[in-house]
C-alpha cells in the first residue's frame, strides 16, 4: 500500500483514484460495508482503491481538543487496510486553509483537480 501525507499545496501524481473518505478511527460493520463498496467499484471500473483521512480529525480541530476518541492507532488504521488489500492510503492534513474550503471548492480543488478521483464513497454520516 502506497501512503502519502498530503495538504493543500502538495502535488499528488496518482490517478484513476476510486476513493472512500472518512476517519476510520475503528473497523465496524459500517467500514467493513464502505471497503467492500469501494473494492467493488474500483474492480469494475479498474481503478485503484484509495482511503482519505484528515488529521487531525475535523472534530478535533474545531473543538481545539487534545484528546483522542479514535478506537485504532494510525498505524492499527493502515495495518488494517494493507491487509484489506487498498492501494493508497491519503493522510489529508486538515488545517485552517482546508476549513475555510466550500464544500464544492474541496470537491472540484482537492477531490477533481489534486486527486483526480473517479468515484467516491462515503458513509451515510459523512458531511462537510
Amino acid at each position: 500500500m502506497k501512503y502519502f501525507e498530503l495538504d493543500t499545496q502538495t502535488y499528488f501524481e496518482e490517478k484513476n483514484l476510486c476513493l472512500a473518505i472518512g476517519n476510520f478511527d475503528g473497523f465496524h460493520k459500517g467500514h467493513i460495508a464502505i471497503l467492500n463498496s469501494l473494492k467493488k467499484i474500483a474492480k469494475k471500473e479498474n481503478q485503484q482503491t484509495a482511503i482519505m483521512s484528515f488529521n487531525p480529525h475535523p472534530r478535533q480541530f474545531f473543538e481545539k481538543k487534545d484528546e483522542s476518541f479514535n478506537i485504532y492507532s494510525k498505524l492499527d488504521k493502515i495495518n488494517f487496510l494493507k491487509k484489506f488489500d487498498i492501494n493508497i492510503y491519503i493522510e489529508f492534513n486538515f488545517d485552517k486553509k482546508l476549513s475555510e474550503l466550500s464544500a464544492n471548492q474541496f470537491v472540484e480543488n482537492i477531490l477533481i483537480n489534486k486527486l483526480k478521483i473517479k468515484n467516491v464513497i462515503v458513509g451515510k454520516d459523512f458531511k462537510f
